[in-house]
């Protein structure tokens, strides 16, 4: 490892090193932008003068510009669109960003989430709209929301399961759900956090334990600028585990000052005592900017005994872990030249959490896990001209999840159990985006490149005779394309965007596959009050590690126990579990339309619903699951993963490739010619899903005069999702039933503003779900929970120059999670995977801007 962060360095040493002067003037053009809404004429601007224009749709509905016909420079041609609209421009790196007068200037740095808008999440090409939708948090939004750290801020979306790794998910919830080191993932659709591709700034970061799960809780929430979610396949973009869709958390780029915030919260039943303290600093020169945030956070667990529907449970089984972490980025930014900058992001973080699961009567079992990960990511950009640019990017990092298990049986006796889950990766990227040539509706654009990553798992236990090394290379090209056919401009009736986009990637795994993803977009506008997106595209994802070098253990049964009948009464049957080296990638079809709504005849109001299937095939799945497990032998179903009566040294074979010995819960000695079958339970590209549902978003914003405005935003969610195990098992649905994503989940409400004081309320539903574990199913009732905040941002014209406070109210009227039956008295009576276990909390933090 150490020869690898060696590496790391040496990378962004050798970026630096790579200056090249070159030098850029600006001239005036020929200029034709006629009359019409705001926020076409400045994209009309940005295509003429290939400059990016940033603004939000908020900031120019409902205002119009005046014709512009001559030679103008690009400075002076925008100042005459925006001449009496009341708002102003910020440079910010090459591009402009459209704010309004009360943000301006020194409060967008502040403030940079509400003016991000430009999506470059979807889409290589820098100013390319994306055909999928989009959904962006600013950090403006998660403050007034009184949401404490990312985690909480994606659990709250309705397109985000609360399942996989996440640290609510207490004792009892089966398969991919867990809690193995108190991360927080965003899990899109419900397929799993390791088909969600979660990047930081366009990065990737190291997978975390052995789910490949992200931990956004990682990054510290006041050096987050924003969070662009593109919930659809992205993959032709962004390579492997994009199936879900891909979630950018965008970093603060500059920030001259000191910021320091202290919050202090708990959950008015009892535990979940949160202590955070933060501090931002930073600073900006001629050319450049630095930004460090550290945060520390430590919270108390809350235990079975602290709440009334886990009374029949031992009372020091861990319902949410405490935990104790630290964590800092540092990001900085210098030009090297005029059309040359060098970037740099550093990410590190550490936490350390504790879960107890007792059994009644019986042994007590203590998870310690500490997590430590890093991460660098250096970059260079050259800009040839104003509309060529290249770039040099690279990745170092790592993740240990170091976990300590102990088990203390009811005589008193204890065994400690160690072992970690340790991964790495490192990338190396050069890639190109420019424009090719000019098509009256503008200039078609491109993005290109190619690159290396290589990820690593090294799995140190007590229980292996050697610790797991393994590593997994990849190779990849890529090509990307952007042409606008027609323009506002251009007047054509019933036409008035038209725009193309396609995508193309290849990704070689030597020794496993090469996958070629293709994705295929189109926005169409007939009038500038309706656009229509529509997208096609596949998407993959390679196996993890631990699918593939898990080892194999082989267990003995008897056979009556995997549903054997008409065998000999010593009759035994050897199953084998673990990993397998021969999956291949899951593969994915995707597609989606969505119409999105912002009528000139009512400034500020903003419409949009989107429906998308995903097929998925070639999932890495066990074959024998639940019930199944104990009906393999009893009938045909899944038969090509039974091997009947298999040699002595076929059976010598499988016991000899297990790292240990046989395990033999068949109550009977071990007899080679006793065993009538082998059954496979490794792992195999064996499942088929498929998702289809409908998102829908509303926002509303009214203006109400001197600094003051009522924001009302909402969004709702309804999802199937089916999985077939095999062509020889039925279908069964999984959204919908329980630990998984229900059909419903929806979040809304209001936000009041007036100068820095902001006041906020939502409702948050989660849908019911069935438990299928028992026959008939029976019926978990939904949830509906209220959350308020009010923040008084920090500002130097308050009362006190440079104090703000925020009071947050998690679940005001302490709603409980509803009844679902236990499977055992050591496991919640509760979905923890969609209800929490928390209650009402509340929250109250001071900020001092120094």
């Amino acid at each position: 490892m150490k020869h690898q962060r060696s590496n790391a360095f040496l990378l962004a040493a050798s970026l630096w090193a790579l200056a090249v002067p070159a030098a850029a003037q600006e001239a005036r053009q020929q200029l034709h932008v006629p009359a019409q809404s705001l926020g076409d004429a400045l994209r009309a601007l940005g295509s003429a003068s290939r400059r990016e224009i940033i603004f939000t749709p908020e900031v120019v509905a409902g205002k119009t510009s005046s014709p512009i016909d001559g030679a103008y420079t690009f400075r002076e041609a925008l100042d005459l669109l925006l001449a009496g609209s009341g708002l102003v421009t910020v440079e910010r790196d090459g591009s402009v960003l459209v704010v309004g007068r009360s943000q301006a200037p020194q409060a967008v740095a502040d403030h940079a989430g509400e003016v991000g808008a430009i999506v470059v999440t979807g889409s290589r090409i820098r100013g390319a709209p994306p055909a999928s939708p989009v959904i962006t948090l600013s950090s403006t939004d998660i403050a007034q929301a009184g949401q404490s750290d990312l985690g909480e801020a994606v659990r709250t979306l309705p397109q985000s399961f609360a399942g996989g790794q996440n640290p609510g998910v207490a004792p009892g919830a089966p398969g991919s759900n867990n809690n193995q080191n108190s991360a927080s993932s965003i899990n899109l659709r419900g397929l799993g956090p390791d088909a969600t591709l979660t990047l930081l700034n366009g990065h990737r970061l190291a997978y975390g334990s052995f789910t490949q799960a992200i931990d956004v809780n990682a990054i510290p929430l006041a050096a987050v600028e924003r969070i662009e979610i593109v919930a659809d396949g992205a993959s032709a973009i962004y390579g492997s585990d994009a199936v879900g869709g891909v979630a950018n958390i965008i970093l603060r780029k500059d920030y001259d000052g000191v910021s320091t915030t202290a919050r202090v919260g708990g959950a008015t039943d009892g535990g979940d005592t949160q202590q955070q303290y933060s501090l931002v600093a930073g600073t900006t020169w001629n050319g450049g900017g630095l930004i460090a945030t550290y945060d520390f956070e430590k919270d108390t667990a809350i235990t079975a005994r602290q709440r009334s529907f886990t009374q029949y449970m031992p009372g020091n089984t861990t319902l949410l872990p405490g935990l104790t972490r630290h964590s800092a980025v540092l990001s900085l930014h210098q030009a090297l030249a005029p059309d040359l900058t060098f970037s740099i992001d550093g990410l590190y973080n550490w936490r350390r959490s504790a879960t107890v699961l007792q059994v009644p009567g019986s042994s007590r079992y203590t998870t310690e896990p500490t997590n430590q990960s890093f991460s660098i990511a250096p970059s260079l950009t050259f800009a040839a001209s104003p509309s060529l640019t290249f770039a040099l990017s690279g990745v170092y990092g790592e993740d240990h999840t170091d976990t300590r298990q102990f088990t203390i049986t009811a005589a008193g006796a204890v065994s400690a159990y160690p072992y970690c889950y340790c991964n790495s990766v490192k990338s190396l990227e050069a890639s190109a985006q420019g424009d090719l040539f000019d098509l009256p509706a503008g200039a078609i654009r491109f993005a290109a490149g190619a690159g290396y990553r290589g990820n690593g798992y090294l799995n140190r236990s007590v229980s292996l005779p050697a610790p797991i090394d393994a590593h997994q290379d990849s190779y990849y090209g890529f090509g990307e394309i952007y042409v606008p056919l027609v323009a506002p401009g251009q007047a054509i009736t019933a036409i008035h965007r038209l725009s193309l986009s396609g995508a193309l990637r290849y990704e070689r795994y030597p020794g496993i596959d090469a996958v070629l993803t293709p994705k295929l977009g189109a926005i169409y506008a007939p009038s500038p009050d309706i656009d229509v997106k529509a997208s096609w595209g596949k998407s993959f994802k390679a196996a993890t590690l631990y699918q593939q070098y898990q080892p194999q253990y082989a267990f003995l049964y008897a056979a009556t126990t995997l549903g054997g009948t008409g065998y000999p009464a010593d009759a035994t049957v050897l199953l084998i579990n673990g990993g397998n080296r021969a999956l291949k990638p899951e593969r994915a079809t995707s597609w989606s339309v969505t119409a999105t709504a912002h009528p000139r005849a009512v400034p500020g109001l903003q419409v949009e619903g989107s429906y998308f299937e995903i097929s998925y095939r070639d999932r890495v799945a066990q074959p024998f699951q639940g019930t199944d497990f104990y009906t393999a032998l009893s009938g045909q179903t899944l038969a090509r993963f039974v091997d009947p009566y298999p040699s002595a040294a076929e059976q010598a074979a499988l016991i000899a490739a297990a790292p240990v010995p046989l395990y033999n819960y068949s109550g009977l000695a071990y007899e080679p010619s006793a065993v009538v079958a082998s059954v496979y339970n490794a792992f195999f590209n064996v499942a088929r899903q498929k998702i289809r549902g409908v998102d829908v978003t509303a926002r509303y914003e009214a203006d109400l005069g001197a600094d003051e405005k009522l924001v009302f935003n909402g969004s709702a969610s309804w999802l199937q999702s089916r999985q077939q195990l095999d062509p020889s098992l039925p279908v069964t649905e999984l959204a919908g039933t329980i630990f998984n994503p229900p059909h419903w989940r929806g979040r809304a409400g209001a936000t009041w503003t007036r100068h820095s004081l902001s006041a906020s309320a939502f409702a948050n539903y989660t849908g019911p779900v069935q438990d299928t574990r028992s026959s008939p199913s029976v019926a978990v009732a939904s949830q509906t929970t209220f959350d308020l905040a009010l923040v008084y941002r920090a500002s130097p014209q308050g009362p006190i120059p440079g104090l703000g406070f925020a009071l947050a109210v998690r679940n005001l009227f302490n709603a409980k999670p509803a009844y679902a039956r236990a499977v055992a008295d050591y496991y919640v009576s509760y979905d923890s995977t969609n209800q929490s276990a928390i209650g009402r909390f509340i929250s109250v933090s001071l900020t001092k801007d120094w």
